[in-house]
């Protein structure tokens, strides 16, 4: 596997070194993990502010998902402003797609197992 995120961009090959990698967080706490295989699709974002994260699914061109969370301190109702792109570029998130962070790095796992969706959370279509 190949992670990008804001500070780099690293190989992956095994569970631990996913995990280490998925701990990483700017001086502000925030970080955006772009996961995939050796081909472009399908691949994984995990938007991530403190212990709190967004995850993406995209298994080809046209074809999105987006994990249903709510199940955080901020429950399902509001925005939270996570950041995308970069450090500086800021999106707000619905926090009906908010997970804790715990849930996201489980996702994270599957996807590195089998580069499918996750069953361990609810997706939505995009």
């Amino acid at each position: 596997m190949i992670i990008e995120h804001f500070i780099g961009k690293k190989e992956c090959n095994n569970i631990e070194e996913l995990e280490a990698i998925l701990a990483i967080r700017t001086a502000k706490g925030v970080n955006e993990f772009s996961i995939s295989g050796d081909n472009y699709y399908p691949y994984l974002v995990i938007t991530v502010k403190e212990h709190y994260a967004v995850v993406n699914y995209l298994k080809e061109e046209g074809s999105a998902y987006i994990a249903i969370g709510g199940n955080s301190e901020f429950g399902s109702d509001g925005c939270t402003v996570f950041n995308s792109c970069s450090e500086t570029e800021e999106m707000e998130m619905d926090n009906y797609y908010v997970l804790d962070f715990s849930d996201a790095k489980i996702v994270a796992k599957d996807f590195f197992n089998n580069m499918e969706l996750s069953e361990n959370v609810k997706w939505s279509e995009l």
